[in-house]
């Protein structure tokens, strides 16, 4: 199994056992601090889920830790 796949199928385990699914069920809204990789990772995939999800940011998308991070997302990683 590649990482990507790997990465998909975990957050979405992580996603499907959390409280927060329940949460959507019911049409709670959720609001996300932070437009880092990791707040708008999560505030895509819970929209996908159906959410209605409102992002809230100081300054402007990735431009703290995420811009800052010496860590590296290799968008161009090959498929197998």
């Amino acid at each position: 199994m590649d990482r990507r796949t790997f990465a998909k199928l975990l957050s979405s385990a992580f996603i499907a056992r959390s409280s927060g699914v329940k949460a959507l069920m019911n049409g709670n809204r959720i609001v996300v601090v932070g437009a880092g990789i990791v707040g708008s990772s999560i505030a895509y995939h819970l929209t996908k889920m159906g959410a209605e999800v409102t992002v809230i940011e100081r300054d402007r998308p990735a431009a703290h830790a995420s811009g800052r991070s010496f860590a590296w997302i290799n968008a161009s990683y090959p498929k197998k």
